[in-house]
Parts: C-alpha cells; structure tokens; sequence
C-alpha cells in the first residue's frame, strides 16, 4: 500500500494525503477534528497523522508500508 515506504520516512518517499478538509451539514468546509490514528495490521503498515496546527500542507497523514507481500 502507498510508495513502499513508511510514513516516518516523510514527504520525500511516503505516501500521503495533503489538504484534508470535511464538509458539514451546512455544506462549509472544515478542518478536520478528533483525528484517530487507527492502524489493523501495524506488522503491515502504519499511518503517521498531523495533529498540529495546519501548515502550508494543511491537515495531512503520511501511510505505507515496506514492498512486499506477508502471508494471510
């Protein structure tokens, strides 16, 4: 999943998702809130989120894992 890389490598090799905004009732845009890293199979893979204040990347996570296929 993602580049083949983790997210602890950061934005020059991991995947990720930049700009992340929702949509409420009132069809407005928002940031996102209560973000909750949740992660089922970590020997897999992980996921790495921006819980700080946006920046000029706005509200992102980084994700992936190593090239290769575990056994299921």
């Amino acid at each position: 999943m993602g580049s083949g890389h983790f997210p602890s490598e950061g934005f020059s090799r991991a995947s990720y998702f930049h700009n992340l905004k929702s949509i409420n009732e009132d069809l407005m845009y928002r940031d996102p809130e209560n973000l909750v890293k949740y992660v089922r199979r970590p020997e897999c893979y992980d996921l790495q989120l921006n819980v700080d204040p946006p920046n000029l990347s706005g509200f992102h996570f980084y994700y992936g894992a190593l090239d290769f296929q575990l056994s299921v």
